[in-house]
């Protein structure tokens, strides 16, 4: 039992200085963002098209109480329109701390020029969290921060993100956990009383993707991540993708970690992706990496796909009209070159004898033919343009 005891203090102790050192924080951040960034921004939700994934981050696989993240996002476009709404579910366990989120996001996205883009989205849920002390190994029963049962609190939340885009740059900024407000945990007959403070989180990246050839690309990402009141943690990625079917990516967080991210596209729908990541100091030793794995269902075009498509139809409905001016262009013709053959026939004629009225008769008649000939509407509309 002192063993026992013994480990579980210092698991959790260790799970306190990461937290104050932002190895765990009380958010999840993923790898795997690049391939879902509305896990991680608001302002993302629906910009890329509708999606929904599925996401598993098992942090210091080995070490007994380490994080466990899990995530549910959906993100839908509202029709032809500039909005989107997003749904966000998580649940987080950091071995007695255990956390359940539900936000909805609404996001909109503004077209400032041809190839540019400002995207803003806020996220309004709440927060359930919760301490398990059944699975508390304590020296003292009778310690006074603990409970005789498990303590379970709720509190409101919200989170802001913005996104711009222009061709291939990208930069994101998002701040989770706005309000920063705190549970309290009470126990009217025990008289007992213990706060869980929520802190604000922030997330920043740049990133710009360069083409390599038709079908390669290289996006070099710099990303940061702050616990309010703590340093920043930096982060380098290269993502390199193959027509977005393939892709793979290597992190490197200064001073803590490395990653590697795999990916690929199984169809036109579903992708698969997987990250492993590895400590860079001297908590490597203690655990087997932290691993993710995400999959996702893709549905529904982008935000830029569907203004290309407007611009399509605009340009097919333009050369329909081009089309149709040029048939008549080509009826014209042939009716001027049939009149040509017969003003030539008349010409033979009045050369081979015939007389002066009989010819003037007959060109009347031809003036008067071509005159009750109803016209088409193609024609009709032709002639008021070039009236115009």
């Amino acid at each position: 039992m002192y063993r026992k005891t013994i480990k579980a203090l210092l698991i959790i102790g260790i799970i306190f200085l990461t937290v104050i050192n932002l190895e765990a924080q009380q958010i999840g951040f993923f790898n795997n963002n690049i391939i879902n960034p509305y896990s991680t921004n608001p302002a993302k939700a629906g910009l890329d098209g509708s999606k929904i994934f599925l996401q598993q981050r098992n942090q210091w696989v080995g070490v007994q109480g380490a994080p466990v993240f899990s995530q549910l996002t959906g993100e839908w476009r509202l029709g032809e329109s500039k909005s989107s709404i997003g749904l966000n579910i998580s649940h987080s366990t950091a071995s007695i701390l255990s956390n359940t989120t539900s936000y909805i996001t609404y996001a909109h996205h503004f077209r400032l020029s041809e190839n540019q883009f400002l995207s803003f989205g806020l996220s309004a849920g709440i927060r359930n969290n919760s301490i398990l002390y059944d699975q508390v190994y304590a020296l003292d029963d009778n310690d006074p921060l603990l409970f005789d049962y498990n303590q379970t609190g709720t509190s409101f939340d919200a989170s802001f993100g913005m996104n711009y885009k222009f061709k291939g740059l990208e930069v994101q900024f998002a701040s989770l956990q706005l309000f920063a407000n705190k549970t309290v945990f009470a126990s009217s007959y025990e008289q007992k009383e213990l706060e869980y403070n929520f802190v604000r989180h922030f997330f920043a990246s740049v990133g710009y993707k360069f083409k390599a050839g038709d079908n390669f690309n290289i996006t070099p990402i710099l990303q940061a991540r702050n616990v309010q009141g703590q340093n920043i943690q930096p982060e380098a990625i290269v993502k390199f993708d193959y027509k977005d079917f393939i892709w793979t990516a290597v992190h490197y967080n200064y001073k803590r970690s490395y990653a590697f991210t795999v990916g690929v596209a199984v169809s036109e729908m579903f992708v698969i992706g997987y990250s492993a990541e590895f400590s860079a100091n001297e908590f490597q030793g203690y655990s087997n990496g932290t691993h993710e794995i995400v999959f996702g269902i893709k549905f529904g075009s982008s935000f830029q796909t569907n203004i290309n498509k407007k611009k399509i139809e605009k340009l097919e409905k333009t050369t329909r009209g081009y089309d149709e001016r040029l048939e008549y262009l080509k009826r014209e013709n042939e009716r001027l070159r049939k009149e040509m053959k017969e003003q030539e026939k008349t010409v033979k004629e009045i050369k081979e004898g015939a007389s002066y009225e009989e010819v003037k008769k007959a060109l009347k008649d031809k003036k008067k033919a071509s005159e009750a000939k109803p016209k088409t509407a193609t024609e009709t509309s032709t002639e008021t343009e070039d009236e115009k």
